[in-house]
């Protein structure tokens, strides 16, 4: 009874693009999934990992394709940062549940918790439904509290874009975080305002060569924004490695969040 509610809700939905991901996984024990900027990632906690049980017959999968290695983090094919989440469907084992729904409190992100039921591991089949907001801006409601946005200007803050992550050892820019920093362009060039732009790494590796890396993720943005046409007088760039997490680096997730940049707002300049 349940699914149909969850399905009728779906369908009076019809005429409204939504993105569905659903997940097929085997537990054994405690982990919990989190979705954020378009990433899935597990924290596991107690037992075995999800997938890796012995008993564990099916691959995990989302929607429909393996997830391949649960240690590293599966790339939605759209940023789900952009979306509300409105409904959610578990067809198996109703002790697991939804205990963070996305918003711009805590930065968009959904956390799963899953636990099975007894001493054997269980096949969980869950679906997420995500729909575009229906107000406000997608842009505005990406950028985090402490930044101040208006139609005409934009006020002194530090934007930290949700979507522009590395993986390890790399400077290179994704699609997702090119389509990111437009976005940004968009917002910057109305009040054309001084930037720092700040590059962090993890701290997996020497702490000189997270460095040498951090510097270069910052010119990886300096250099994007120049080339869609930014005043590079008002551009600065440096790299911090990773002496300023913002996560724990003792999970993949927060490795993966402290592999970042920022972008300071220094001064606002009305009108110019």
């Amino acid at each position: 009874m349940l699914g149909l509610l969850f399905f009728n809700a779906c369908l009076s939905y019809a005429q409204t693009q939504y993105k569905k991901v659903t997940l097929l996984v085997c537990i054994d024990g405690e982990s919990k999934l989190h979705i954020q900027s378009g990433e899935m990632y597990w924290e596991h906690l107690s037992d075995f990992p999800p997938g890796q049980h012995n008993l564990c017959k099916k691959n995990t999968k989302v929607n429909g394709k393996k997830w391949k290695n649960w240690n590293s983090s599966y790339s939605l094919s759209f940023n789900s940062d952009s979306y509300s989440l409105k409904y959610t469907a578990l067809r198996k084992h109703e002790v697991s549940k939804l205990i963070q729904a996305p918003s711009g409190n805590n930065d968009w992100e959904t956390i799963w918790y899953f636990s099975d039921p007894s001493a054997y591991p269980h096949i969980y089949e869950v679906s997420f439904f995500f729909w575009p907001p229906t107000k406000a801006p997608e842009v505005e409601k990406r950028i985090p509290d402490e930044t101040v946005t208006t139609k005409s200007n934009m006020s002194a803050g530090t934007i930290v874009p949700n979507n522009i992550t590395f993986s390890t050892d790399s400077t290179s820019l994704t699609k997702k975080a090119k389509i990111e920093l437009d976005r940004i362009y968009g917002l910057l060039i109305k009040s054309n305002p001084t930037i720092e732009i700040a590059g962090y790494t993890d701290n997996s590796g020497d702490k000189n060569k997270n460095l040498i890396l951090s510097r270069q993720r910052a010119k990886a943005i300096y250099d994007y924004l120049l080339s869609k046409g930014y005043d590079l007088a008002k551009m600065t760039f440096q790299g911090f490695g990773d002496s300023k997490p913002i996560a724990s680096n003792d999970t993949k997730l927060g490795q993966a969040k402290n592999r970042r940049v920022e972008i300071k707002v220094t001064t606002s300049n009305k009108g110019g």
